[in-house]
């Protein structure tokens, strides 16, 4: 018996067997995310067992996404990867999953960044803002009463202050997505801070409307409005939305090494544990790229 990894082509009605979920959901997913992305699956006597996905991020990091469940596919389609594309990349991986964590060890890949997610009541977040106001010279707009090509730009520059998304330079086609996807779309929770003199865009919080819950996506104002008291406003204004959107609570998620913002969580939410994102080893100064398929006898 023999497990090949080929590319994907338009294999959907086996894949859809393998992920568990109806077909037509899987390509709206690929269709949602413009571009087709790399994707490499692992057959067995005709059946997948595996599939794995490349993502590239507007700061140029690539992500591969494996579904898996023993060690040599997942090593086949990480090896396939490397192979036909010639990148390096970064895998998601639980902290519990000690098997993964085995398997990336193997494959010499090791720990770069870790994202702790928290559970965070709004009845906590509104004591917390309950006395903050909008600096003088500012006026909070939602985000569909704002030139979009300014805030795209807003974005870019919030993003490269936030630890992971350190060289982002957008994609403005996911940007405009997720701005005409109603829900989680939901312009009463993401508020942008306007310079009423210049006009300029000064800040922004954003609650992501999900079916399973708010999170909180986003907050940020630009260098020289920090210590204004405006990001306070600004959580209290969409948080004051989001809270009326049938849940208690909302998720937020910030890297360990975020000295700003991972300590105010870690003060008013529960810990709902904590994701490492691991970088593949150096590649060689040349990689060669080939579609053959990969065979384990």
């Amino acid at each position: 018996m023999t497990s090949s990894v080929i590319p994907f082509s338009d294999e959907y009605e086996g894949l859809a067997a393998f992920l568990g979920i109806p077909e037509d959901v899987v390509r709206a997913r690929d269709t949602a995310y413009g571009a087709a992305r790399p994707r490499w699956i692992c057959v067995d006597s005709g059946s997948i067992i595996g599939v794995g996905t490349l993502s590239a991020r507007p700061d140029d990091r690539s992500f591969l996404s494996v579904q898996a469940d023993d060690p040599v596919t997942f090593r086949l389609l990480v090896r396939a990867a490397t192979h036909v594309s010639g990148r390096r990349f970064h895998i998601d991986c639980q902290p519990d999953d000690r098997d993964r964590i085995g398997w990336l060890t193997d494959l010499g890949y090791t720990p770069a960044l870790a994202t702790e997610a928290f559970s965070v009541r709004f009845d906590d977040v509104d004591e917390l803002v309950r006395r903050a106001w909008t600096p003088a010279g500012v006026a909070l707009a939602e985000a569909d009463q704002v030139d979009s090509t300014a805030l795209f730009e807003l974005d870019i520059a919030l993003r490269n202050d936030v630890p992971g998304t350190v060289g982002w330079r957008g994609n403005r086609m996911w940007f405009d997505a997720e701005l005409s996807d109603s829900p989680p779309f939901d312009p009463s929770g993401y508020i942008v801070a306007v310079d009423t003199s210049s006009g300029a865009l000064t800040g922004l919080v954003r609650f992501w409307r999900n079916a399973d819950g708010p999170r909180l996506g986003l907050i940020g104002v630009v260098p020289e409005h920090r210590g204004s008291g405006l990001a306070a406003a600004l959580l209290k204004h969409a948080a004051a939305a989001a809270c009326t959107w049938g849940h208690d609570a909302f998720v937020a998620e910030t890297q360990s090494i975020n000295s700003a913002v991972h300590p105010r969580l870690s003060k008013i939410g529960s810990s709902l544990g904590t994701s490492t994102t691991w970088l593949g080893p150096p590649l060689p100064d040349t990689v060669s790229v080939s579609s053959t398929p990969l065979e384990l006898a």
